[in-house]
């Protein structure tokens, strides 16, 4: 099973899940989606972790957590945060997820579209004393460019 616990930093529990997951040895499974519209708009999108512990039984198998990251200056209508991979080794935890909404407020130079956007993200932290110490994200920004019809970019006319 997996138990996931949302918590603000100041460690107080918004929410707790357990869920049944059956995941075959080297299969990459989409485990939960966490609804985030509701959490992001009270507490706002830094200030809150989530921990996951895959269980066997009453054995944690896997212990993970993972901060709710968004690209600087990107704010979604109902946004939500599906985490498909978390791998943790030694005081590295790295992660694959999906950060997804309505952009409906500019996005840097982009103004708003109100279309969907869908865009993937890993990264990893690193962890010391049971603190995030560092972390470091990539976003698949090219993508989410093209679902919102800002890429490729309109044609320029070059004039002799």
């Amino acid at each position: 099973s997996l138990v996931w616990t949302l918590v603000t930093l100041a460690g107080e529990v918004l929410a707790r899940e357990t869920q049944a997951v059956e995941i075959k040895p080297g299969k990459t499974h989409r485990a939960m989606t966490v609804d985030l519209a509701q959490v992001t708009a009270e507490f706002g999108p830094g200030n809150v972790i989530l921990f996951a512990d895959l269980m066997r039984r009453d054995e944690v198998i896997s212990s993970t957590m993972a901060t709710l990251v968004k690209p600087k200056g990107l704010d979604l209508q109902d946004p939500k945060l599906t985490v498909t991979r978390l791998i943790a080794e030694d005081d590295l935890v790295a992660f694959w997820a999906t950060y997804s909404g309505i952009q409906d407020g500019p996005m840097g130079p982009f103004p708003a579209t109100g279309k969907p956007l869908e865009l993937d993200f890993a990264g990893m932290h690193r962890i010391n004393d049971g603190k995030i110490v560092e972390t470091w994200v990539i976003w698949d920004n090219l993508t989410g460019l093209m679902q919102l019809g800002f890429y490729p970019p309109e044609p320029v006319e070059v004039v002799e």
